[in-house]
């Protein structure tokens, strides 16, 4: 054998050792609250694609809203914003097979204006979302969230 078949076998080998260990050894939990700082990350970042990426194409809620709406109204909250910072707390996970169920708390300060506005939760009264995630491939993605209120100018963004 030539040393670059040997070289592209082991490749191969390594790559499968780690699609097995994801399989196998995976810690949904810890695999769950990595998605969330991705999320919390990209929020403050006020970057719609690395925020939409973990929703579902399949994504709906009780009110209608499907992925593309979803999308519309982040991308709209990120514009309508200079800056934001994100807490995220009291977070509950809850895996049932290839379904996820998350409670957590969520406050908001978001610079616009000149001012500073609570548009999804604040100290006295945060939001409390409930996110219904399924396994898709390997991945855990967002199929619903529920309990999303909004405030201020941002109010029209209920769930």
């Amino acid at each position: 054998m030539t040393r670059t078949r040997i070289i592209i076998l082991a490749i191969v080998a390594l790559i499968g050792i780690m699609v097995l260990g994801k399989i196998f050894f995976q810690d949904d939990d810890a695999e769950i609250r990595t998605l969330l700082d991705e999320m919390i990350n990209a929020a403050q970042e006020r970057n719609t694609k690395e925020f939409m990426k973990h929703f579902s194409f399949k994504y709906k809620d009780s009110s209608g809203n499907t992925y593309f709406i979803i999308q519309q109204y982040v991308k709209r909250a990120f514009d309508l914003i200079d800056g934001l910072k994100v807490d995220v707390k009291n977070i509950d996970i809850y895996v049932a097979g290839d379904s996820a169920y998350v409670t957590l708390e969520v406050i908001t300060r978001a610079s616009t204006n000149g001012g500073i506005t609570h548009p999804f939760g604040s100290e006295q009264d945060p939001e409390m979302p409930r996110l219904t995630l399924k396994k898709e491939r390997l991945d855990w993605k967002i199929v619903k969230v529920e309990g999303v209120q909004g405030s201020g100018y941002f109010s029209e963004f209920e769930f």
